[in-house]
């Protein structure tokens, strides 16, 4: 079993570990992290689309846990052109994974809506922490 690693080292491990997932980070005064991506954007004549992805952490001390959340939001205004979009999903209990791929005149883009959670809790048990996913929207950071 590998060491336990303290609460700031952890962090700064798992800020690096998001950032490299495309995530834009930010702590906060608590010790949470929050990160977000625009993983899809278009924009067209009358209107536009964009998916962001978002998720936060929490590490409990207590416990050597890291409480994860996440969610994906879609915005879309206006009148959408044609687009052509794949998508495979799957969501088991609070684990979405699966990749979408959108494709359009306005712009477009990828995401794999596991790469991040699944990098975030590989770093985490290598540093001698345990990992859960929590029910609920991410928390934000100002």
């Amino acid at each position: 079993m590998p060491d336990v690693a303290t609460v700031s080292v952890l962090l700064h491990r798992l800020a690096e570990v998001a950032r490299t997932a495309g995530l834009v980070v930010a702590e906060s005064a608590e010790g949470d992290l929050a990160g977000q991506r625009e993983a899809i954007t278009a924009k067209w004549l009358l209107g536009s689309r964009r998916l962001t992805h978002r998720i936060s952490l929490h590490p409990d001390e207590a416990a050597h846990v890291v409480r994860f959340r996440e969610a994906t939001t879609e915005m879309c205004r206006g009148l959408p052109p044609p687009t052509i979009g794949f998508s495979a999903e799957t969501i088991i209990g609070l684990r979405r994974s699966g990749h979408r791929t959108d494709v359009s005149l306005g712009g477009g883009g990828a995401i794999d809506f596991a790469v991040a959670r699944e990098a975030i809790e590989l770093a985490a048990h290598e540093n001698g922490w345990g990992f859960e996913m929590e029910l609920g929207f991410p928390r934000r950071i100002a």
